[in-house]
């Protein structure tokens, strides 16, 4: 799953919830469950399998237009009074297990200690990457996602 749409989906969770530690939990386990879903990232294109988990310029290319993407409509909810500590708890969470996991400067480090080889294992284990034949599919699920997460973070919840 991509950033933005893992950053938006924990802010609709945090503002679901209304607590900052409960959202950054729940933060969590949102992006597990999105991870769970077929969905486009830079493994579509070109999958990072085994030991050999360099990233590609195609990888840096998504990923640094993703962040911006990201960071850019989250700038238009807070500059649009959008935003609460729960919402910022609850993004933060859903981004988290792949700044630590996924990020090359910070998955070495991570990966190997005890607790980070499981959480790798684990991480891992929820991914659905849609492979590049059903790149419209992956990419669509994320628009949906980030459509509704939108709608509902705009709206200040289903009222």
């Amino acid at each position: 799953m991509l950033f933005t749409t893992h950053l938006l989906t924990g802010a609709g969770v945090g503002t679901l919830t209304g607590e900052p530690v409960s959202a950054f939990a729940l933060g969590i386990i949102s992006h597990h469950l999105c991870d769970r879903i077929p969905h486009f990232d830079g493994g579509s294109i070109y999958p990072l399998v085994g030991k050999d988990e360099q990233w590609k310029p195609i990888h840096w290319v998504i990923a640094i237009a993703d962040v911006c993407i990201g960071l850019g409509l989250a700038s238009l909810l807070i500059v649009q009074g959008l935003y609460s500590p729960s919402m910022i708890a609850g993004a933060t969470g859903a981004v988290a297990p792949d700044v630590v996991d996924s990020i090359p400067w910070t998955r070495a480090a991570f990966r190997a200690t005890y607790f980070g080889k499981k959480y790798h294992a684990f991480h891992a284990s929820f991914h659905a990457t849609a492979p590049l034949r059903q790149i419209y599919f992956g990419l669509g699920v994320q628009i949906v996602l980030l459509g509704v997460s939108l709608l509902y973070i705009i709206r200040g919840g289903w009222q």
